[in-house]
């Protein structure tokens, strides 16, 4: 049965987590101890938003071992923490606009390729977990396309907004027929963001868009 819930589906680096700030430096160091490379910046920002796995054949090839894995598993962990403890910033805006939304009755939620526990600790760092209604990471089939749909089994909205700057994030809203709010700030080129319904250049956008809408 329909709920009366407008549900809008954030994805988090490049959309409300300004990534670079400390991700950058967790690559950077973790390539470098084991010896892989050299990548460009612009390489290594192209690879926000993508899974673990996908980083990983990405880096290391795709004959990779399971043991390299591994060690990049835990190296890339080790440096990310420490970086992210140490800088941590969501994009201008972020948190008055999710407050806006979250007055005027809509229902937030996070649609990441990311774990769950990353996500949780990313959003408290950056003070924005409380404005959030539900929380989806990654799923076992590896693909936004799920985790949105995991959201939509859940919730059956009665609309539905995914709002992201990949293609990850358009496929995952095409898929699940939902309007899809292109963020040109983040991460993605403007050839994946070329069909979506709606292009902002920054977040608070979104509250006129959203009275568009529903």
């Amino acid at each position: 049965m329909e709920s009366s819930k407008r549900l809008i589906a954030f994805d988090l680096d490049g959309t409300l987590n300004k990534t670079e700030v400390y991700a950058l430096d967790a690559y950077r160091n973790t390539l470098k101890e084991l010896g892989v490379g050299p990548f460009s910046d612009e390489e290594i920002l192209d690879r926000f938003g993508a899974t673990h796995e996908e980083d990983i054949k990405y880096f290391l090839g795709n004959d990779v071992t399971e043991n390299q894995a591994k060690k990049y598993s835990i190296t890339l962990d080790r440096y990310w923490q420490e970086a992210q403890s140490n800088k941590c910033e969501s994009y201008p805006m972020v948190a008055s606009t999710l407050q806006s939304l979250k007055e005027n009755g809509y229902y937030l939620c996070i649609c990441s390729n990311a774990p769950y526990d990353e996500i949780v600790g990313t959003l408290k760092r950056l003070d924005l977990f409380d404005y959030f209604d539900d929380i989806q990471g990654l799923t076992p089939e590896c693909d936004k396309v799920y985790s949105l749909r995991e959201l939509v089994k859940k919730h059956e909205p009665r609309s539905l907004t995914m709002v992201g700057d990949r293609y990850y994030d358009y496929l995952a809203a095409k898929e699940n027929q939902a309007t899809f709010i292109g963020c040109a700030y983040g991460y993605g080129k403007d050839e994946e963001l070329k069909h979506a319904d709606y292009v902002i250049h920054s977040i608070q956008e979104i509250e006129s868009i959203m009275k568009v809408i529903c």
